[in-house]
């Protein structure tokens, strides 16, 4: 018996002749699939004199029950977006940030935001947005 199979191609692409990279959906591949995605928002607070550091964190409960992929941008108050984990070292006061990220469980992502410099001069509190996806492993058979 023959499996039926989906595919499409980007605008101008023909799909029978176009290179993998140009089809926008294949079922004969594997792909992610979105489990949770959402966006908030951290406020870093005003801070006096240099040396200051600081870190927020944001917990993302999934409750898959495994430690799934996942992607996560965080942008500043001038929205330049990080993808994490990155650190911003040629920026100077509180646009020297960076984000982290660990695995607090089975069930939770925990994800940093973090400004540090030892020579950071004051500054008033600012926002810094984040947004996250996080993905279903097929392998596991855990769709939501």
């Amino acid at each position: 018996m023959a499996v039926p199979k989906l595919q499409t191609a980007r605008k101008d692409y023909d799909l029978e002749t176009c290179s993998p990279r140009h089809k926008t959906l294949d079922s004969t591949k594997n792909q992610f699939k979105v489990h949770m995605q959402g966006s908030g928002t951290v406020t870093m607070v005003a801070a006096g004199g240099g040396g200051s550091s600081q870190r927020q964190s944001v917990d993302l409960t999934h409750n898959l029950g495994y430690q799934p992929t996942f992607f996560a941008w965080a942008g500043g108050p001038e929205e330049i977006w990080k993808q994490n984990p990155v650190m911003n070292v040629g920026a100077t006061g509180p646009l020297k940030w960076c984000t982290g990220m660990t695995r607090l469980n089975e069930n939770t992502i925990r994800f940093y935001i973090y400004i540090w410099d030892p020579f950071l001069a004051a500054y008033d509190s600012f926002d810094v947005n984040y947004e996250y996806i996080i993905f279903v492993e097929p392998n596991k058979d855990a769709w939501s």
